[in-house]
């Protein structure tokens, strides 16, 4: 406990300033760094069950960062500001261009690796699709704001924190036994509800809390890129929340069962006492996802 304890102060320590001091491009380089680590760490997660080529294990990691550049490239441009008519055609087109390198590169692999079978191949999809689109939504998040990173990661700590703490005192009825025994259903209502609260009032209240520290700060986190009447951006923020911390929950037993189901206990051991960035970050790329979404739709409005 000691150990993970001095572990998350030294990550919160790392993490803070970057949220807070980063430019987006830089906050996406970052996102970049953990999408490479994390596709070593899926790596590992499927070598507990077979082992694959070397070759097979490069082109993964090449294929994940290729995937995560196109995404931040098209989403970045998309979401940041109009864009032209030809601006478009060539952000779709590099899309296409990626997605039939994915299918001819992985079809050789089949073809000509000895090692690298269906199986394997379905492993270095899920490693793209996971890793790569996972990363690459928190990167581009940034484009809506700082606010919206904080957020994202308020609502991941406290829904993580408070269904622990509710589950431990008043967990009764098993949420996924077989997956996370410790998980209760009163824990994660009880997390949602708290981190709700918090994260809710954070971002309504986002430029008298932050401003000090971010000269773009709106009114509410989604200020900047929405015209709401105040009203409605309270019934915004609540049920994004909701959903938010729902979706988070969900993205943390997709990677409990994804370990559980290779017989490992973590994804690597970068954070002593807390596994490796899957194992810290695996709700947040749901959440950065669907995030990225709702804001491009509400921008769009």
């Amino acid at each position: 406990m000691k150990t993970r304890i001095i572990t998350g102060i030294c990550i919160a320590a790392v993490l803070v300033p970057i949220l807070l001091c980063t430019t987006m491009f830089q906050f996406i380089v970052f996102s970049g760094i953990l999408a490479f680590i994390a596709s070593f760490e899926m790596l590992n997660l499927f070598k507990a069950k077979k082992e694959i080529s070397l070759f097979a294990k490069g082109s993964t990691v090449f294929l994940t960062l290729l995937n995560f550049a196109a995404l931040s490239f098209v989403w970045y441009y998309s979401f940041s500001g109009d864009i032209t008519k030809g601006a478009t055609l060539v952000m779709l087109s590099a899309a296409g261009v990626v997605s039939l390198f994915n299918m001819l590169f992985i079809g050789l692999l089949l073809v000509f690796d000895k090692k690298f079978d269906s199986e394997v191949a379905g492993r270095t999809f899920l490693t793209i699709s996971y890793v790569a689109v996972g990363f690459a939504a928190m990167g581009v998040l940034r484009t809506f704001g700082r606010g919206m990173i904080i957020y994202l990661f308020i609502v991941a700590c406290f829904t993580d924190i408070f269904a622990y703490a509710v589950g431990m005192n008043f967990g009764k009825h098993k949420m996924a036994p077989t997956i996370s025994p410790k998980k209760s259903w009163e824990g994660s209502i009880g997390g949602t509800i708290i981190a709700t609260i918090i994260a809710s009032l954070f971002a309504l209240n986002y430029k008298s809390w932050f401003g000090f520290v971010d000269d773009t700060a709106g009114r509410t986190i989604i200020s900047n890129f929405t015209d709401l009447s105040q009203t409605v951006e309270i019934i915004v923020i609540v049920c994004l929340t909701v959903f938010t911390s729902i979706l988070g929950q969900i993205g943390d037993l997709v990677a409990s069962k994804m370990k559980r189901d290779n017989d490992i206990k973590d994804y690597g051991n970068l954070f002593p006492g807390h596994g490796g960035v899957l194992d810290r970050f695996d709700s947040s790329l749901y959440v950065s996802l669907f995030l990225t979404i709702v804001c491009a739709i509400l921008k769009a409005m």
